[in-house]
């Protein structure tokens, strides 16, 4: 097992953060993600100030936080392939 150490992707769309993981692995980089739920608890199980406050003014596209680190060494390719998949998705 190997150290994750920089984040090359932080974002809410998942369709993105498919993109980027799919161009990772097409690299043959090795990755790791993180979701943070941005309204508390878990991602996807609703979380502890929704059942509080309740989800009327929660954007569900922005609920979820995506997050994918790489290695070190890895990084600057990485950041070469994640710009590119990004331009491609914007183009």
């Amino acid at each position: 097992m190997f150290f994750f150490g920089r984040v090359v992707y932080t974002g809410f769309s998942m369709s993105e953060f498919s993109a980027v993981r799919d161009a990772l692995a097409a690299a043959n980089i090795e990755y790791k993600y993180k979701l943070h739920s941005l309204s508390g608890g878990s991602p996807g199980f609703g979380g502890a100030s929704r059942s509080r406050m309740g989800g009327l003014f929660i954007n569900a596209q922005r609920d979820i936080q995506y997050r994918i680190l790489v290695k070190k060494a890895d990084y600057e390719q990485a950041v070469f392939v994640v710009r590119q998949a990004m331009e491609q998705r914007h183009r």
